[in-house]
């Protein structure tokens, strides 16, 4: 053994044989963070091979400074899955061993840096319960859309990739139009009722590739990932229409609904941005301010007479 080798790195590879580590491929394997900033949050293995680390072209991006940029790998092989460290500054490990390659069996636990991952293999009750949790505390429980919370932390990782690598990024802020009046008027719960229809018209509307995140009360936000402000516009546009055109009905009674909708992208962020666009790419990502210009184009709509979209 060489004297940089950690006494504890083979020892989980050589009491376990394949058999007992390894885990049988099944198309839903995961790894689910149960210590970290995002517990619940799944990630599905379906590649070959996935990097963890906090680099945020990782395939498994991890928002902890104590883990290295491309930290460890999770392989899929034709007898499991196996996990392996890639040479990270504070090492890998896997049940409490720190390992340099090791087989991984249903229920592992992969710490990198203060977080700590969970392997599930196959149909698992486990993971279920998991996806609930990391559901229900990044989801708005009225609309089903996410909450702010998860839509900041969303969108300072696509702005982070956006500014590295030169990709488009718009975000959209939308709010009902006269939303108080329509509580004043017909009652919270059917308040409630429109935000719920509102948030599946959205959805229904915009891509997959796309999120929509409950803002603040009657206020939404879209982030949209490789779309200039032009596309940005155009599919908000698209937004308003399947709310305005078609009456939302609450009680039996039919409501007219509208909204109103600003259009930012990453291009105006890199020329408003204080120190100006080369600050920008080599600071950290704002997302704040990407939120404060669709936010002024929002107000501009409103001015204008509500029930439009300004870009």
């Amino acid at each position: 053994m060489g004297k940089d080798t950690k006494p504890t790195q083979i020892t989980a590879a050589v009491r376990r044989s394949d058999a007992e580590a390894g885990a049988e491929v099944h198309d839903n394997a995961c790894l689910v963070m149960i210590v970290g900033k995002e517990i619940g949050k799944r990630f599905s293995l379906d590649q070959p091979k996935q990097v963890i680390g906090r680099a945020p072209r990782c395939d498994i991006f991890i928002d902890d400074g104590s883990i290295s940029r491309q930290h460890s790998v999770v392989k899929r092989t034709a007898s499991g899955y196996v996990c392996e460290d890639l040479d990270s500054t504070n090492g890998t490990m896997v049940d409490d061993d720190f390992i340099e390659s090791v087989p991984l069996r249903d229920g592992a636990l992969i710490r990198v840096g203060r977080t700590v991952l969970k392997f599930l293999s196959g149909a698992n009750l486990e993971n279920e319960y998991y996806a609930e949790i990391y559901r229900l505390t990044t989801t708005d429980g009225l609309t089903q859309a996410y909450n702010k919370r998860y839509f900041m932390e969303h969108m300072e990782r696509e702005m982070a990739r956006s500014l590295r690598y030169g990709r488009q990024l718009a975000v959209v802020m939308a709010d009902i139009d006269h939303f108080k009046n329509l509580n004043d008027t017909w009652g919270h719960l059917a308040g409630d009722a429109v935000l719920r229809t509102f948030s599946e018209r959205v959805q229904r509307v915009i891509r997959r590739s796309d999120t929509l995140a409950r803002y603040g009360g009657e206020e939404f936000a879209i982030v949209a990932p490789e779309s200039t402000l032009a596309s940005a516009a155009k599919m908000s546009e698209k937004v308003r229409q399947a709310i305005s055109l078609e009456p939302f009905i609450v009680d039996g009674e039919e409501i007219t609904v509208t909204a109103s909708f600003g259009v930012a992208d990453i291009a105006e962020y890199l020329v408003c941005y204080p120190g100006g666009p080369d600050a920008a790419r080599r600071e950290v990502p704002r997302p704040n301010l990407l939120v404060q210009l669709a936010d002024k184009k929002l107000y501009r709509a409103k001015a204008a007479g509500r029930n439009r979209v300004v870009s």
